[in-house]
């Protein structure tokens, strides 16, 4: 089993950071444990939002978007208006109801 390559971390103020790990144990052992770490831009975060969300196969309230996202649901209103959901399976799209959960 592999210990996990990526990871994110999420500031209370709403900074995003994605790290990667050196992925060779050479440059582990010589303490090059991140190859790189970057702040997610704000127009990615709808994107982190629901990739994080949609893998607990369940729907998300509303309300948790504009919390974890710090972002208005106007960002994203005009996908779900056109019911876009490109690249994701008809059950996840299924996840997208309009009763208070997407």
């Amino acid at each position: 089993m592999a210990a996990a390559r990526t990871g994110k971390v999420t500031f209370p103020d709403g900074r995003i950071l994605r790290t990667t790990k050196t992925r060779h144990p050479r440059g582990f052992m010589q303490g090059r444990y991140l190859e790189s770490q970057r702040d997610v831009e704000a127009a990615d975060k709808p994107f982190e939002f629901f990739m994080n969300r949609f893998r607990l196969l369940e729907a998300a309230p509303r309300v948790e978007f504009i919390a974890y996202t710090g972002l208005c649901e106007d960002v994203i209103r005009p996908q779900l208006d056109r019911g876009d959901c490109p690249g994701l399976s008809h059950r996840m799209c299924g996840l997208l109801a309009d009763n208070g959960t997407w």
